[in-house]
């Protein structure tokens, strides 16, 4: 292995939910920021609309069924750090046209 190449991959997943109960949300990219720079998944990369219904709950980020749909258009990241602190920002436009954005960080764990 050269210097640079990740050793470690970073599998992210979480559930999003739209808890205001009046406008659904169409997720437009997710970028996962690690050690080594970001990466970022969209629509383009995993062919159909995502959206979250108002009120509602959008698991494809979440479960294993998700996960394998996915396939390499997964959020994720890889890097050095065996254990690191991440932050996942999505971008989702709601029912209305609003684009907005919501994060999370994901604490390092062992």
């Amino acid at each position: 292995m050269h210097a640079g190449t990740p050793r470690f991959g970073y599998e992210v997943r979480f559930l999003l939910r739209e808890a205001g109960g009046t406008s659904g949300a169409t997720i437009q990219r997710v970028v996962v920021y690690g050690p080594a720079g970001s990466d970022e998944t969209a629509p383009s990369c995993w062919g159909d609309k995502l959206r979250v219904p108002a009120g509602g709950e959008l698991d494809t980020f979440y479960t294993d069924t998700g996960a394998a749909w996915l396939g390499y258009c997964a959020p994720g990241s890889g890097g050095s750090t065996a254990f690191p602190a991440l932050r996942v920002v999505i971008t989702f436009s709601d029912d209305q046209g609003i684009v907005g954005t919501v994060g999370a960080e994901v604490p390092a764990r062992r």
